[in-house]
Formats: C-alpha cells, structure tokens, sequence
C-alpha cells in the first residue's frame, strides 16, 4: 500500500469515527472549533504593520508599502513629501503611478479614521495636521 494510499484510509476511518461518535462528543468538537475561528478572528485584529519600527494597527488594512509611506508623512515636521520620498519606500516600481496608486488606497482604507492626505500638484503629498493628530492618537505616541 502507497503512502498515499494509507493516508487516504487513516483520513477514511478518522471520518468514520468522527460520525460514530456520540452526540455529545460531536457538540464539543463543533463548539471547540468554533472557538478557535473565535480565537484567529482576534488574533487577526490584535496583529500589528510594522514598517521600520512603526507599528500600524492591523485593522487599518495597510499593506507594506502603504505603511511605509505613512511613516514618511508622519515623520516629517510638515507632514509633507516629495514624489521621490514616497516612490523610495517602494524598492521595485517600475511605474511612475506607483505612489499616486498606492496614495488612493491609503486614502480609501485610513478614511474611517478622517485622515486627509493632500496632493500638492507636482510636488508631492502631505498629512493635514488635524490628521497627524489623529493619527499620533490612534496610535498612543
């Protein structure tokens, strides 16, 4: 008999066991699986981006990128830069529209929270204060 084969049956007879089993056996096992669904479902919620020592909230949704670049825009006294600092946090664009796309989805994903981020046209992009503030508070620095 192939690995395969013996695998197949062990799953096969684990099925079998599985329905025979009692009703009450049946119960906790749903109930312990649903309580690890639970339990990744937080897990997912308590996770953290982390771009450079920064670490975002999970639930805002950023991707890598993105967070980089909102650390960008916060770290700087203004809240504001240049095309080219924003295009350096991307390592592989090979499109000049990286930066403006990966803005947009900032902008989208960070609008729960009313955080503004201005283009500033041919020069760059820049984080209203009021949206620093509100930002810097979310995140407890």
């Amino acid at each position: 008999m192939t690995p395969t084969q013996l695998a197949l049956q062990q799953a096969h007879k684990a099925r079998l066991a599985r329905m025979n089993a009692p009703a009450a056996e049946r119960m906790e096992i749903e109930e312990l699986r649903a309580r690890v669904r639970e339990l990744e479902n937080q897990n997912m919620m308590l996770r953290r981006i982390e771009a450079d020592g920064l670490r975002f909230p999970y639930k805002w949704g950023l991707t890598g990128v993105q967070s980089k670049m909102l650390k960008a825009l916060l770290e700087h006294p203004s809240g504001f830069c240049t095309h080219a600092e924003l295009r350096a946090c991307v390592k592989w664009a090979h499109s000049e529209n990286i930066v403006p796309t990966h803005i947009r989805g900032m902008r989208k994903k960070l609008s729960c929270l009313g955080v503004e981020i201005i283009t500033r046209h041919r020069q760059g992009y820049q984080l209203s204060e009021s949206s620093r503030a509100k930002i810097i508070k979310e995140l407890g620095i």
